[in-house]
């Protein structure tokens, strides 16, 4: 069935601002159109794809999917009111936000399907193809997930896809230079503590379903697993606190540079005092104590930026105590 975009209910809006979270016309067609391909790419009729080779939406296969997307959202959906959801949306009109959530869901949904078929293949045919079937069926749901990509870039879109081995979803966009350094940073220290605290806090930080509260204590987790061990080794029980109190108290701790005016040198160097702050700022209270302060997706950022930095020169060994080195 052909949707027509130009049905679309969401109401006239005017062109947004670049990595508007939301959808601007232009765009709109783009995302319909993607959505359209990729719900038939993770829906499609098996037998008519073994006999023929094409890929066209199974009914049953399709319901399936709108029943995953369900439980996975704890609530009911209409869209098998439509032969597919591109055109409920098209018709009915959804709200942005519904739009991206279903894309999320579609991204996650070919991640997993590619994942089961280069696990299976080789033990159940029937079920998951051929060699030559799984090879076509990978290269093309790769080809799905780049165009969803180059969509989301060219339209400007708050959000781009990631994608790492163990998931495919959507995230929202950051500042290119810090998202670099991150990617590089989560490529290339391995499964290490600190690494997986780190993804955890970006996921739940950037992803669709944030959790700031989770993530500034994941955040808090990484600076630990790489503070502590280097400040107090022979401490099990070390903290960042603690940490922090070691740091101001030995001398010579300090970051690869420091002020050169005296005055604004700090006892433990600058580093400390971004130790302390991510520290402090996890268990705001209230004026009249009592009652935790939940922290804001503003103070997670600002923390979460911190952290990759702090992991970062741990790791290259940028921060260093004297007295140690000296033997004292």
């Amino acid at each position: 069935m052909k949707m027509n975009i130009f049905d679309w209910k969401h109401g006239a809006q005017e062109a947004t601002a670049e990595n508007s979270e939301e959808i601007p016309d232009y765009l709109l067609g783009s995302l319909l159109t993607w959505i359209n391909d990729a719900e038939i790419f993770v829906s499609y009729d098996r037998d008519e794809f073994n006999k023929f080779g094409d890929l066209r939406m199974g009914k049953n296969e399709r319901m399936l999917n709108l029943q995953t997307y369900e439980r996975r959202m704890r609530r009911a959906c209409p869209y098998s009111d439509e032969e597919n959801t591109a055109t409920y949306f098209s018709r009915h009109g959804v709200s942005d936000d519904e739009v991206y959530e279903f894309i999320n869901f579609l991204c996650s949904r070919i991640y997993e399907e590619d994942r089961r078929r280069n696990w299976y293949w080789g033990t159940s045919e029937d079920t998951y193809g051929t060699f030559e079937q799984n090879e076509y069926l990978h290269d093309a749901g790769q080809k799905i997930l780049d165009n969803l990509e180059t969509i989301l870039m060219e339209g400007g879109s708050s959000y781009r896809l990631e994608k790492t081995r163990q998931q495919c979803r959507l995230e929202k966009r950051v500042d290119p230079v810090m998202q670099e350094s991150v990617d590089l940073l989560f490529g290339s220290e391995g499964n290490t503590p600190e690494m997986r605290h780190l993804q955890k806090a970006w996921d739940r930080t950037f992803g669709r379903d944030p959790d700031y509260q989770y993530a500034y204590a994941e955040i808090v987790r990484a600076v630990e697993a790489v503070i502590c061990p280097l400040v107090e080794p022979n401490n099990g029980k070390s903290t960042l606190s603690s940490a922090a109190n070691v740091m101001r108290s030995q001398p010579g701790w300090h970051y690869t540079i420091e002020p050169k005016d005296e005055h604004a040198q700090v006892p433990g160097g600058f580093m400390r005092l971004a130790v302390e702050a991510i520290m402090n700022n996890h268990q705001q209270r209230h004026e009249s104590g009592g009652d935790s302060v939940p922290v804001t997706e503003r103070q997670t950022k600002g923390a979460l930026y911190m952290a990759v930095s702090i992991v970062q020169a741990v790791h290259d060994g940028l921060i260093t105590c004297d007295s140690r080195d000296e033997g004292i």
